[in-house]
């Protein structure tokens, strides 16, 4: 039976760090995501905030020809 440093010796250069870098894209991937979600939420939070201002500038306008006539 071998013991742990034997089982690290024996192993190919490759096998070490392909774990790793896999931990590492998958962590940046999820990282990225994350990001990605938030920038949406933030487009989507301006989007109906213009969509908003653009409700409230039209009811301004009709209001003020109403008023007007």
């Amino acid at each position: 039976m071998m013991n742990r440093t034997e089982k690290m010796a024996n192993m190919e250069p490759h096998d070490l760090t392909r774990g790793i870098n896999v931990s590492a894209y998958k962590l940046s991937l999820a990282k990225q995501l994350e990001e990605n979600a938030k920038r949406l939420k933030e487009h989507y939070q301006r989007v109906q905030s213009q969509r908003k201002e653009i409700e409230t500038q039209k009811q301004e306008v009709t209001s003020f020809v109403c008023d007007w006539q």
